[in-house]
C-alpha cells in the first residue's frame, strides 16, 4: 500500500475534562499538527526516571502555538467573553493549557477515521 498524503487538518472543538459536565461548556478550537510541526514539537520529548514520556514546556508551547486556533464561551471574572488572541491566551489556567497542548499532539498522532472515534486521552504528560 502507498502512502496517503495528508490533505487537510481538520479543526475540531475540544472540551476541557473539568467542564464536560457543564450546561455551557468552554469549547477550545484545535487542529492537529502538520508532519513538519508534528516533528518539531516531538523533539522536546524527554523521559523521565520511571521511563515515561514527557513533553516540555517549549514543546508544550508550539503545539498551542500551532493547533489552537480559537475558543467559544471562555470568559474573564466579569462574565466577558474574550476575544481569542495572544494576550487572552496567557489567562487560560495553566492545567488546561498542558491537556489542550497534549490533546493538539494525541489529535496529531491518529488518522481521520480515528479522529472521529476520539476518546480524549493523551498519552503525553506535561512536565
Amino acid at each position: 500500500m502507498s502512502i496517503t498524503a495528508i490533505s487537510k487538518l481538520i479543526a475540531e472543538d475540544y472540551i476541557p475534562q473539568s467542564d464536560i459536565d457543564s450546561d455551557n461548556p468552554t469549547k477550545f478550537r484545535l487542529r492537529p499538527l502538520n508532519g513538519m510541526q508534528y516533528m518539531e514539537v516531538m523533539s522536546e520529548l524527554i523521559r523521565n526516571d520511571d521511563g515515561q514520556l514527557r513533553i516540555s514546556g517549549k514543546g508544550m508551547k508550539m503545539a498551542l502555538q500551532y493547533g489552537l486556533i480559537g475558543w467559544s464561551n471562555f470568559r474573564d471574572e466579569d462574565g466577558n467573553e474574550l476575544k481569542f488572541n495572544i494576550l487572552n491566551v496567557e489567562k487560560i489556567p495553566p492545567v488546561i493549557l498542558s491537556e489542550l497542548a497534549s490533546e493538539i499532539i494525541s489529535r496529531s498522532e491518529i488518522g481521520e477515521e480515528e479522529r472521529k472515534n476520539l476518546s480524549s486521552r493523551s498519552k503525553y504528560n506535561a512536565i
